[in-house]
């Protein structure tokens, strides 16, 4: 008998769902790595750097606001699709869990992307949770997460981030550097880490941060697209946009103006988290430290045979490598590099398989606690 539609919503809610990419247009060039890893050697960098995963989020993209950038699209039992966003509207308690919808609402609480860079991002901030409250209406900031995944040196620069101001840096100075648009100073005058696969670093709110060129990351986030940028008439940004339209002063006052040393970052911010658990061959690694639960939160699963996994709420999974299962009571997915995926709560209990001779690495993303 054909299923309806109702049966298959509800279905949905129980069992491992594919979820399809959704590029997003950005100011900045990049995305071949991501084609690369979603399994098209052939591609090419160009204005779509960043793949929004299991996204209910809508991206900010002035004057491409018809075209609600950033809403990801999954697929059903049946083979149908449905956007994320409507799904959760319609059974949130079954796709988020009750204490989730109850602290956080209708809505993931975390945004999770694929991020490819082909050329140096803006250097920029985030607003945090008291400013997007006062200012946005909205409980969520922009805290962020950059789990490194794969580099590359483009015309000759080793891949970086810049994060926190040097030690000496003070408003007054960054203030005159961004009414003159000296990007050359602005860049300077933050701590640039030469990175490496697997590295993780976390920026919190507020943080002047810039992603160098050559690096494809999953940027684990809270669920905003606010920034405030320090540079941007070399980047095609307009004025009014890189003040979120609120002035200088009020952007200005966004940025965290803490010295740090290069040391300083390196212990404050970069995650280095040790083996939660580990079944036979398999196990897994938190990858953010556990006093951001508040903000999100990550792991990465190693499974070398099969990994069984606790079902206590919504996640988003992307495969880094391998190939295998991911099983719940009511159905099951097969999962192999590229696939990106999601857990409903109302899943339960679960289990990852490895296929025969092949080890398998699934990176998974939870919201907030709750």
């Amino acid at each position: 008998m054909k299923m309806g539609i109702q049966a298959k919503l509800k279905l949905a809610t129980k069992v491992p769902l594919l979820v399809n990419p959704t590029r997003v247009y950005r100011i900045y060039k990049g995305g071949r790595l991501i084609d690369e890893f979603r399994g098209n050697a052939a591609g090419v960098d160009g204005m779509y750097p960043e793949d929004w995963v299991g996204s209910d989020t809508r991206a900010i993209n002035p004057g491409r606001e018809h075209l609600e950038e950033g809403l990801t699209v999954v697929e059903i039992p049946g083979g149908d699709v449905i956007r994320l966003k409507t799904l959760i509207e319609q059974l949130p308690y079954a796709m988020l869990g009750e204490r989730h919808v109850s602290r956080w609402g209708k809505t993931t609480g975390v945004l999770v992307k694929l991020l490819d860079s082909a050329v140096r991002l803006p250097v920029h901030c985030h607003p945090n949770r008291s400013f997007a409250h006062q200012y946005m209406k909205s409980p969520f900031g922009k805290t962020e997460c950059w789990i490194i995944k794969k580099i590359r040196t483009i015309n000759g620069v080793e891949p970086y981030l810049a994060i926190g101001f040097k030690e000496g840096v003070t408003r007054d100075d960054f203030s005159k550097w961004v009414e003159a648009k000296d990007g050359e100073m602005i860049l300077s005058s933050l701590n640039r880490i030469t990175v490496e696969p697997g590295d993780v670093y976390l920026v919190e709110a507020g943080m002047p941060h810039a992603i160098g060129e050559g690096i494809l990351m999953i940027e684990v986030q809270e669920p905003s697209d606010w920034c405030v940028f320090a540079e941007y008439a070399s980047f095609g940004i307009r004025e009014e946009d890189a003040h979120q339209k609120r002035g200088w002063e009020l952007g200005l006052d966004c940025f965290n103006y803490t010295n740090y040393s290069l040391k300083d970052v390196e212990s404050a911010f970069k995650q280095q988290e040790p083996i939660a658990r580990q079944i036979g061959h398999s196990y897994e690694r938190r990858l953010i430290s556990p006093r951001y639960a508040e903000f999100f939160r990550a792991s990465e699963l190693f499974i070398d045979g099969a990994l069984p996994m606790t079902g206590d709420g919504f996640y988003i999974g992307i495969t880094n490598s391998g190939s295998g299962r991911v099983v719940t009571s009511s159905g099951e997915l097969a999962i192999q590099r590229g696939t990106t995926f999601l857990i409903p709560a109302s899943a339960g209990d679960h289990e990852y398989h490895s296929d025969p001779g092949s080890e398998l690495e699934v990176t998974i993303c939870l919201p907030p606690s709750s």
